[in-house]
């Protein structure tokens, strides 16, 4: 058990970092005046270093990630409420592979796909901070995700506007 809480926490932060990096690409694509490749990183950041790691984690670490969250976990492998979330994320990380291929130079697919995923984190981040606030569940994913969120939301603005202007 102590070892999946590890790599759970691994993987959180190689989230954090891949997510960090991936932005730097990003803005670095954006100042070249190459919004349509800045935009195209950031659904494939998206999918890959967020959704792909919170996939496997949620699918493959469910005890320990949940342990590590701060949340009891009543029986080893993942229920089904924990599975159904895991899968979203394999749906997430998924489409950004179809949009990042299928559909290169359309900016508009890539803007769809990063809304609808920063809405999903929107609601994420209210509820960890719910969970932080309201039921002092003062883990460090509850603490820090409603503030990398805002981060996440700051980087993404002028990426947006850069493909769409």
């Amino acid at each position: 058990m102590k070892n999946s809480i590890t790599l759970s926490n691994f993987i959180d932060w190689i989230r954090i970092f891949g997510v960090s990096i991936g932005y730097y690409f990003s803005f670095d694509a954006l100042a070249a005046d190459e919004s349509a490749r800045a935009i195209r990183l950031v659904t494939l950041v998206l999918g890959l270093a967020l959704c792909a790691t919170s996939a496997f984690e949620g699918l493959y670490l469910s005890e320990g990630s949940a342990l590590a969250k701060g949340f009891d976990s009543a029986s080893p492998g993942p229920n089904p409420y924990h599975r159904q979330s895991a899968l979203w994320f394999v749906a997430g990380a998924a489409m950004s592979l179809v949009v990042f291929v299928c559909f290169p130079e359309s900016s508009s697919a890539n803007v769809t796909y990063i809304l609808f995923v920063l809405f999903f984190l929107a609601l994420s981040a209210f509820n960890h901070c719910y969970e932080a606030v309201r039921q002092g569940n003062l883990s460090w994913q509850n603490i820090n995700r409603p503030f990398l969120f805002l981060v996440l939301i700051a980087g993404t603005i002028p990426i947006i506007r850069g493909a769409l202007l």
